[in-house]
């Protein structure tokens, strides 16, 4: 149940980056400046890296397999959303943002490492189905 709530979270949390970097940089959300951009991308993409790897580990991996997954996810989802912003009226990829997104990610990845292991675990009762 846990990998499951929190797998859906990451989903939508993941779903939440792309709508925003959808929005045109000129559009009626007024979306953060230059000095304020970098910031926030890593703010975004480690809550993303904290749920991927929270996610992980509730299904079974290792702790730190998970981090580093969750990290490598985390930055490898950053580049896809750059290249999407493309698209995307008055947005640009930035090679910065991409950075900002991985150090983000892999921050997230490593407070998720504090969770206790018990909090995590798979439920066993839930895998024989009942």
């Amino acid at each position: 149940m846990r990998a499951r709530l929190l797998g859906s979270l990451t989903l939508l949390w993941a779903a939440a980056i792309f709508v925003a970097s959808s929005l045109p940089r000129d559009g009626p959300i007024p979306l953060p400046g230059a000095g304020i951009d970098k910031p926030v991308h890593g703010m975004v993409y480690g809550v993303l890296g904290l749920l991927l790897c929270l996610t992980g580990r509730s299904r079974g991996s290792a702790p730190k397999r998970a981090a580093v997954a969750a990290a490598l996810l985390g930055l490898a989802y950053g580049v896809t959303d750059e290249l999407h912003q493309t698209f995307t009226p008055g947005r640009t990829a930035s090679a910065a943002d991409v950075l900002a997104d991985g150090i983000g990610a892999t921050l997230g990845a490593c407070l998720a490492l504090l969770a206790p292991a018990g909090w995590l675990a798979p439920n066993p009762r839930a895998q024989d189905g009942t």
